[in-house]
């Protein structure tokens, strides 16, 4: 708990305290070790300390690379796949869920039928005109309808 309010209760000329307290924690970590591991453990720790370097609050930065990165192999296979007849656009893609689209990323046509239909027996893969209908149902949705609150309402508004 204390490292946690660390960043929250420094001052000014406190970020020399914070380094010293961090090279005094590694120093300690390192004695732990095997005196020849030191050398692995001084070379992970350099990587680290250049790598890994965001903050808790800066997560968000993270996280939307990564979704976007993300979305744009996501957008690629769907490309792909709709250049192959499988589906009809690629962001049609975008609306399978995992267990839907791997089968399909990984060549398995022979679950599918390019007319659409489902073969007796599949896996219960969505056709591509099923994944149509769910792209259409998303993008023409009413985002009035939305509710403002998931769940059941407190008893008591205003007491958490």
């Amino acid at each position: 708990m204390q490292s946690s309010r660390i960043g929250t209760q420094q001052g000014p000329g406190d970020d020399r305290l914070s380094l010293k307290r961090i090279q005094n924690i590694a120093k300690e970590w390192k004695e732990d070790f095997p005196f020849e591991n030191h050398t692995d453990f001084d070379a992970i720790l350099d990587v680290g300390r250049r790598v890994f370097r965001m903050h808790d609050e800066q997560g968000l930065c993270i996280d939307m690379s990564g979704i976007g990165l993300c979305h744009r192999g996501i957008m690629e296979s769907g490309r792909r796949l709709s250049e192959n007849g499988l589906i009809l656009r690629a962001e049609h893609l975008c609306v399978a869920t995992k267990q839907e689209a791997l089968p399909h990323l990984a060549g398995d046509i022979a679950l599918l039928s390019r007319e659409g239909e489902k073969i007796s027996g599949g896996l219960g893969l969505p056709t591509y005109r099923e994944l149509e209908s769910r792209d259409e149902y998303i993008f023409s949705a009413d985002p009035s309808r939305i509710p403002r609150e998931l769940g059941t309402p407190h008893p008591n508004p205003g007491i958490n």
